[in-house]
């Protein structure tokens, strides 16, 4: 049996991170120009998990994160969550937004606090995330990293 790995994301993982995001009802159509900042998680050659963010100066908004159904509860999400952190605070980045209508619990327990969405930095609510793919019904929250 291999082993799951995590890997910087390509064009070449864009189908199958669409079809998971899809799986899930999140949006998708905005992830090509944003590539460079997504992780998979794969096993025995295809994808089970991913994540992605898009960095703002020393912000970040996680834009898409999912696992297919079969693997849930297995530690994928821990893992690329863990990972994305790792990077994106040698990145430089102190803030990570969010925008949820499902996950709210989840990222209660990742040390996501709810943040009032309209406070959140103009940089982000610029992002087509905060404009047009997620509803105003979303619950906004905010991770502060050390």
């Amino acid at each position: 049996m291999e082993r799951i790995t995590i890997q910087q994301a390509n064009s070449d993982h864009l189908v199958e991170i669409k079809e998971i995001l899809t799986s899930h009802n999140l949006p998708n159509d905005d992830i090509d120009g944003h590539i460079e900042n997504f992780l998979v998680a794969s096993k025995n050659g295809s994808v089970i998990g991913m994540v992605g963010v898009e960095i703002y100066d020393q912000m970040a908004l996680l834009r898409s994160f999912g696992v297919k159904n079969e693997y849930q509860g297995t530690g994928v999400g821990t893992m690329l969550f863990d990972e994305m952190l790792k990077r994106i605070k040698n990145k430089s980045v102190k803030k990570v937004f969010l925008l949820t209508t499902t996950a709210e619990g989840y990222f209660y327990k990742k040390g996501f606090v709810r943040f009032q969405r309209n406070n959140v930095p103009e940089k982000i609510q610029d992002s087509h995330e905060f404009k047009i793919a997620c509803p105003s019904s979303a619950v906004c929250m905010r991770l502060m990293l050390s």
